[in-house]
């Protein structure tokens, strides 16, 4: 079962499953759902439900006796692949009906992704505290799983004990010995404890790297909306993005130049590999490869400076109203290590966020509010680089305003950040 409200997955079964027959996509509110379902499963065929509600119903209930309707020759029952797409993340199943279904949540929650990623970033930069930090994890789970088994034997040797408590000298030793060893787990735990704490103090001054991994991982889904390439490996899409506009400059069309080289640019080696976030080419080009792309270009290749688009920017690159929630806060999207840091947030689809991101400015301490196409917007960005803070940028509803933006924010250096081991 596939969460996901873009049907993102669509893409990637379909061309995952092109050279096997394809891929049956059906929908579920089709009454004849089952049959088409039992059709596609005899040619061996992948079976995708799209708009699957979230509730059970009785086709819901049919399709999962499909699979053992279908049997080969021998009477064996083959592998029958079967995706159902909900857009919720939390479908109403019953208990019974969720043991047949591996869920597959492509909308992980951001905090969960941010451990996740934090977890990756700690392992590569301190690999000896990320093992110990393990070790410590599974040692803790076997204290507690022992101490709970010191405590159940003497609950059951109460409840089995026939004479006085105080007469029955083996329910008195087996306790002196509980208390014993109980004491020395305790105290194993609080040790362990106390060494987590401190550990957990250094990863977490790692959490500013995952934190802008995790927006960047947030605002680059909506990249595949840009081209479909970019699924399956960033490299490729940014080479086939310089290539477009470098023969565009040259005045000739993508196709009639797609296999020749591009001057100043030396494209990725090695084959597209599937994946989100595929790192770039180390010299990143300099041209106009596209607004957005160039945006999210600039944070990849400059990975210690933080250049937070939001989702106005993906609203604003894109056109796609769906991308903005109506629940919008840059207080969520944004966490408190992030606000330490300079922010860049654009403004220009026509959405009333000034007050909100005014008061963001205020809670920071920090911040300047500018009219796009400011001169001094270089000065601007370099000073909040170097003092943390907002830059805010009104009304700049053109397009043609942002490479303004990215030519003066291409010129800054990142600071260096400094992480010490001292809780």
């Amino acid at each position: 079962m596939s969460l996901h409200h873009c049907l993102q997955c669509v893409r990637w079964l379909t061309r995952l499953y092109e050279e096997r027959g394809g891929l049956a996509v059906l929908q579920a509110g089709d009454e004849a759902l089952p049959s088409r379902v039992l059709a596609a499963a005899h040619t061996r065929r992948p079976i995708l439900v799209l708009n699957t509600p979230t509730y059970l119903t009785h086709n819901l209930r049919k399709l999962i006796d499909i699979p053992f309707l279908v049997m080969g020759g021998e009477g064996e029952r083959p592998d029958v692949l079967l995706v159902l797409v909900t857009g919720s993340a939390a479908p109403q199943l019953p208990i019974e009906l969720s043991v047949h279904f591996t869920r597959v949540s492509f909308a992980l929650p951001p905090l969960v992704l941010e451990e996740r990623l934090l977890n990756d970033v700690f392992k590569m930069e301190r690999e000896d505290l990320f093992e110990q930090r393990a070790n410590l994890t599974a040692s803790l789970k076997k204290d507690h799983k022992a101490l709970t088994a010191v405590d159940d034997n003497i609950l059951q040797k109460l409840t089995q004990a026939s004479t006085a408590l105080l007469d029955n000298e083996e329910l008195l030793a087996a306790f002196y010995e509980a208390k014993a060893t109980s004491s020395e787990f305790r105290t194993r735990l609080a040790e362990s404890k106390r060494t987590l704490h401190k550990i957990g103090n250094v990863r977490d001054k790692y959490r500013p790297v995952a934190t802008r991994a995790r927006l960047l991982f947030s605002t680059s889904t909506a990249l595949r909306r840009l081209d479909p390439n970019y699924v399956f490996s960033f490299r490729h899409f940014l080479h086939a993005e310089v290539l477009r506009a470098a023969v565009a400059r040259q005045g000739g069309r993508a196709g009639d130049h797609s296999d020749g080289p591009v001057e100043g640019y030396t494209p990725p080696s090695g084959p597209p590999r599937p994946g989100h976030g595929s790192k770039g080419p180390v010299e990143a080009p300099r041209g106009r490869i596209s607004d957005f792309n160039a945006l999210m270009l600039l944070r990849l290749t400059k990975p210690r400076m933080l250049v937070a688009g939001a989702r106005e920017v993906v609203n604003s690159m894109l056109g796609d109203p769906s991308l903005l929630w109506p629940d919008l806060s840059l207080s969520r999207m944004l966490g408190v290590e992030e606000r330490k840091l300079p922010v860049l947030v654009w403004t220009d689809h026509g959405r009333d966020v000034a007050r909100e991101e005014d008061g963001e400015v205020e809670c920071c301490g920090t911040g300047l509010v500018l009219e796009a196409g400011s001169p001094t917007l270089s000065i601007v960005l370099d000073n909040v680089v170097q003092q943390g803070g907002w830059v805010v940028v009104q009304g700049a509803e053109s397009r043609v305003v942002l490479p303004t933006l990215l030519e003066a924010i291409t010129s800054l250096d990142s600071p260096d950040i400094k992480v010490s081991d001292e809780s």
